[in-house]
């Protein structure tokens, strides 16, 4: 008797011709396939619409050509990205320091995850996800994250990527992925919790003798030496915005404007809050500006301003630094961004707003915001 196969979704038809054809008899496959061509549907042209996704981004809708571009060497390290084949399969794909890891899910359930060696396997992975084909795990460690255990969470970036460094030294397994709370977390197996904390603790022991060495040294005539201790401690405490401004005080003095602005405009990006803590905010702010001063073309400087005047409410400055950033490159795509959630809030300037949010998008097209920025965009043509 012919079973009718026309309740099944498209996704349940391509999924019975592929990834479960082992579940069906050759004449129900056969029968799955002819309500297929009574749809029209093709299978190729459905395994080449990929949704990709950044960390908190809407997904967008790509061919397997343009998703297998999406990884490469560049990637920001522990950044999920994730990839949905034709039958909503999910491969989650972030880049290590010194290899990459991907966790596959099959229907919103986790399933495994694996440690790839380079961009080349994990291209050849994301390739054989997308074509719903088996993938080749061979030389490639498989893993249940489950079953790990998770070292110390850290907000500290830099600190993270000592641990990591110290981890991948010493040839101990581990995954670093974000978490909650903007936290990095660091997974490895249980049989390696011993050692890795020991790594942990060996770094929070050359901290504690690096900011005791600072604290004995005078600052007068030893400027050289405590930059020395600096460049040191920077990788290592969780908290790293003080250290880098106490750097950039001591490369200023030294005259060193370009290394003293880089160090600056670090400390603003590692915690404004916690600077106004330390009281090395308005002197963070004051330094900037006397480098501004030296450096007039230095958008970086410029940039660093623009997040402490926007921490002090200051919107007059704040659209001024912008435009003066637009002034020396047309196209930076952060100030077109923000000039236009700027003038958003205005009425009257709601047709600036649209004009710098098309120019961010014709500068980002592949911004996770991009779809939100679109909607904006014509939401302003409308009015």
């Amino acid at each position: 008797m012919a079973v009718d196969y026309s309740h099944m979704t498209d996704v349940e038809l391509l999924r019975a011709t592929t990834i479960e054809k082992d579940d069906y008899s050759p004449s129900a496959l056969s029968a799955i396939r002819m309500e297929m061509a009574r749809r029209g549907l093709d299978a190729a042209k459905l395994m080449d619409q990929i949704r990709v996704a950044k960390e908190d981004s809407e997904p967008e809708i790509c061919t397997q050509a343009e998703a297998l571009e999406r990884l490469s060497p560049d990637m920001p390290e522990w950044k999920p990205m994730t990839f949905t084949n034709a039958v909503n399969q999910q491969l989650i794909i972030s880049r290590q320091r010194s290899n990459w890891n991907a966790h596959f899910l099959a229907l919103e359930k986790y399933q495994y995850s694996v440690i790839v060696p380079d961009i080349t396997q994990i291209k050849s992975l994301l390739a054989s996800f997308m074509r719903l084909e088996d993938a080749d795990l061979a030389g490639q460690q498989e893993y249940n994250l489950t079953e790990w255990e998770t070292l110390n969470p850290s907000d500290g970036l830099v600190r993270m990527e000592a641990v990591s460094q110290a981890l991948t030294d010493a040839d101990i397994p581990h995954v670093v992925q974000s978490s909650d709370f903007a936290q990095l977390s660091l997974f490895l197996p249980g049989d390696f919790l011993h050692d890795a904390r020991a790594i942990w603790d060996d770094l929070d022991q050359k901290v504690k003798d690096l900011q005791d060495q600072i604290e004995k040294l005078p600052e007068k005539r030893q400027e050289l030496k405590l930059l020395e201790l600096y460049e040191e401690l920077i990788p290592l405490v969780e908290d790293c915005s003080v250290p880098y401004f106490n750097r950039g005080v001591l490369q200023f003095e030294l005259g060193r404007s370009e290394e003293a602005a880089a160090s600056f405009i670090e400390a603003v990006a590692h915690g404004i809050q916690r600077l106004e803590e330390q009281d090395c905010l308005a002197e963070t702010k004051d330094y900037l500006e006397h480098l501004a001063a030296r450096l007039p073309d230095h958008l970086g400087i410029m940039h660093a301003l623009v997040a402490l005047k926007y921490y002090e409410n200051d919107d007059r400055a704040v659209e001024m630094l912008y435009q003066r950033i637009l002034a020396h490159n047309a196209n930076d795509s952060v100030a077109h961004l923000n000039l236009g959630y700027f003038y958003h809030t205005d009425p009257e300037q709601r047709p600036r707003a649209r004009d710098h949010f098309k120019r961010y998008l014709e500068l980002e097209p592949r911004a996770s915001d991009r779809v939100v920025i679109a909607e904006l965009v014509t939401a302003l043509e409308k009015e």
